[in-house]
């Protein structure tokens, strides 16, 4: 079997169809349509867009390699602010990932996937100060780790966080 050519004029149809699919919690669809845009027009923004956060919402599934699949679409982001928001983003959401575990190693791990994040929006702050999102992401990070009293650094700063 081969993947089947999406055509040009088909762009525009395919787009609607990712976000549909997004917005109806089939991330994986979304993933693959816009897979199928970028083989056809790589510098699609849209497409990376929706690429990026339907990559970043399979992370919530915990399946292996999901970081580094949202890190691969994260790198065809252009917008330096857009980057650094959307590294916060993926890191924010591995760290809910791993406190929605419930286990006091999980919640510790979390801790530093937060921090990444905090450190991530801290920067998309400081690239363009007139945009609240990130600040935005940044107190909702800091409240769930006020009010999860497992998340917290590691005892041992040693210790393998999982984070590369």
């Amino acid at each position: 079997m081969e993947i089947k050519t999406l055509g040009a004029d088909q762009i525009s149809t395919a787009l609607a169809l990712a976000e549909r699919c997004r917005s109806g919690g089939q991330a994986e669809t979304a993933e693959s349509i816009c897979t199928d845009i970028l083989e056809v027009d790589p510098d699609n923004t849209r497409a990376i867009e929706l690429l990026l956060w339907a990559r970043v919402d399979l992370l919530g599934e915990g399946r292996h390699g999901g970081v580094e699949r949202a890190q691969e679409a994260l790198a065809l982001v252009k917008s330096d602010f857009d980057r650094r928001y959307l590294e916060g983003v993926i890191c924010e959401r591995q760290a809910r990932f791993l406190i929605g575990k419930r286990g006091r190693h999980s919640s510790r791990v979390a801790y530093d996937w937060f921090r990444h994040a905090m450190d991530a929006f801290e920067e998309a702050s400081r690239i363009e100060p007139g945009r609240p999102e990130a600040s935005l992401r940044w107190n909702a990070c800091l409240r769930s780790i006020e009010r999860d009293r497992h998340c917290a650094p590691a005892i041992d700063e040693d210790e393998d966080h999982g984070i590369e």
